[in-house]
């Protein structure tokens, strides 16, 4: 069974992902000029780790050495 989606909510969604995207474009263009491009990518994939794992430590879920 679906549920209709609402149009309210579904231009919502898309107006969050356009200024998302295209914010994180103008913020890479900005910081490119000040900070070395390696140096850049490494800080944005420690921001998205941290973020990750925040969230799948919210929803419960545990991290644990043993990943068998």
């Amino acid at each position: 069974m679906t549920q209709a989606v609402r149009p309210l909510a579904l231009i919502a969604a898309f107006a969050i992902v356009n200024f998302v995207w295209g914010s994180t474009y103008l913020a890479i263009r900005i910081a490119v000029m000040d900070i070395p491009q390696g140096l850049l990518a490494g800080i944005r994939f420690l921001v998205a780790g941290v973020i990750l794992g925040a969230i799948a430590l919210a929803q419960g879920h545990r991290i644990t050495r043993d990943q068998r």
